[in-house]
């Protein structure tokens, strides 16, 4: 259930920075609109190579 949990709403880490960042900062925006969605990639990778071992995601 963590794991599953943590997949899903880890991209809203990176909303809750953007929500900081002056709209003007372009480059800043874009780094961390990029950065947010690393973590979700990386599970969901695994995810995918853990799923075709038998590993059970809940």
């Amino acid at each position: 259930m963590m794991f599953l949990s943590l997949l899903v709403f880890s991209p809203l880490l990176g909303i809750m920075l953007l929500l900081f960042v002056r709209k003007t900062d372009e480059r800043m925006i874009q780094w961390l609109g990029t950065a947010a969605t690393v973590p979700p990639l990386i599970l969901a990778l695994f995810a995918f190579i853990q799923s075709g071992r038998g590993f059970r995601l809940e």
